[in-house]
């Protein structure tokens, strides 16, 4: 997660969970065992409830399906890995080409 620092003051942080929405929230998906939801559900409610809180981009990356979803208020999108995806400004990752420039078979 990225935070602005204005926002996220010195005085805000400590051993609990921030109580501020990040600006970025960048998310891999994981091999874990979901009780009572599948992915795609985890994934919706976890999206949703970081832009509900706040945040201004959510970013997934999935690895078994190479998909990339990008998700702000209002706008949820989702496409190929080997596109270029614009973290923040300055900031871009393809992450198929990276792959695919280290010779992983992951690519």
């Amino acid at each position: 997660m990225i935070f602005d620092k204005d926002v996220l003051t010195i005085d805000k942080i400590d051993l609990k969970y921030i109580q501020v929405p990040p600006t970025l929230s960048i998310e891999v998906d994981t091999d874990v065992e979901l009780e009572e939801a599948t992915e795609s559900e985890y994934v919706t409610l976890k999206t949703m409830k970081l832009l509900e809180f706040g945040a201004e981009k959510v970013i997934w990356f999935f690895t078994e399906t190479k998909k990339v979803m990008i998700a702000t208020p209002g706008n949820w999108t989702t496409f190929d890995w080997d596109h270029e995806v614009i973290l923040m400004p300055g900031a871009i990752c393809n992450v198929g080409q990276y792959l695919q420039n280290k010779g992983s078979r992951f690519a």
